[in-house]
């Protein structure tokens, strides 16, 4: 499975089966009088499926947090207090927004955690 990250909580997943697109968002120039918010605008991105949603707890092999501070927006927290939850060696912050899922969860309890660099940084 392929994840690219596009900012905020826009994800497109791709695999053999297919492409899903998680949480889009278009032209958001509106927001930018109020908040900083420098993500460019998803465009020209075909999806089987596409989901709006929050997901709760349910035990995942992998995690991807979202809803964070970037260098691209400034008026959410951190990731720092979420990551802290996890044992450091479970947290692997990957250099580009676009990354490949290893094929299958750790073999240890809990989940592995990855922190995308954050879209145009």
């Amino acid at each position: 499975m392929r994840i690219h990250w596009f900012g905020q909580s826009a994800f497109l997943l791709s695999g053999d089966a297919g492409r899903v697109m998680i949480d889009p968002f278009a032209d958001v120039s509106g927001l930018r009088s109020r908040v900083k918010f420098d993500y460019p605008e998803i465009a020209g991105v075909e999806a089987a499926l596409v989901l709006i949603t929050h997901v709760e707890e349910l035990g995942p092999r992998w995690v991807v947090p979202m809803h964070h501070r970037t260098p691209a927006i400034g008026f959410l927290e951190p990731a720092d207090e979420f990551l802290d939850a996890f044992p450091p060696d479970r947290v692997h912050r990957i250099d580009q927004a676009v990354f490949d899922l290893p094929d299958r969860g750790s073999a240890e309890p809990g989940p592995v955690v990855f922190v995308p660099a954050a879209p145009g940084g």
